[in-house]
């Protein structure tokens, strides 16, 4: 009777451990850079903001054309002698509005896969289906494209949507930005 006290003392920690470990990982959030940048305590920062001229995203649907403009800012925060810098990209609708934060890398990732998205675009789909591209960032920017529309969600689980029938506009915005970042620093 001892021994599987024993056995049964030794085995409950381990288990009681991994169930914890489990229940941790399920509750673990993921942070993004920006959150973990401005939420140090006990220190002050100082911010720099440089407004970017907005830009306006078309959508010719069958029956009429709507316009939709997306807001840029960048911020660049200083924490003693460390700094970042992030990019606000903002939507206001009648009914809806989104804001995402990025970090300078996730800015140049989007460009990049907007750009090999419109060129996804341009290759053959096999008869009779129907194709769609997607990308997702860490930050939670999803695009979406399907050969003639684009949809851009600023916040993936957001109602707010932005469509438009040309991604060019904001491909070159956000070259632009990049350079902006590089002489910012």
């Amino acid at each position: 009777m001892k021994k599987v006290l024993l056995v049964l003392l030794l085995i409950f920690p381990i288990v009681s451990n991994a169930q914890k470990a489990i229940g941790s990982q399920k509750e673990e959030k993921r942070t993004t850079k920006y959150e973990d940048f401005v939420s140090k305590s006990g220190v002050v920062y100082t911010t720099y903001s440089y407004p970017i001229d907005a830009v306006e995203l078309i959508w010719n649907a069958s029956t009429s054309t709507y316009k939709e403009k997306l807001n840029f800012a960048i911020e660049k925060m200083v924490i003693g002698n460390t700094s970042e810098s992030f990019l606000n990209i903002s939507h206001i609708d009648y009914d809806e509005a989104s804001l995402v934060v990025m970090e300078e890398a996730n800015v140049k990732e989007l460009c990049d896969a907007l750009i090999q998205m419109k060129e996804m675009g341009n290759n053959p789909v096999p008869e009779g289906a129907k194709a769609e591209y997607s990308y997702l960032n860490s930050d939670g920017v999803l695009v979406t494209f399907n050969g003639n529309l684009w949809k851009i969600q600023l916040e993936q689980y957001n109602k707010d949507k932005i469509f438009a029938s040309s991604i060019d506009p904001l491909i070159t915005k956000l070259q632009e930005i990049i350079q902006k970042f590089e002489s910012i620093k």
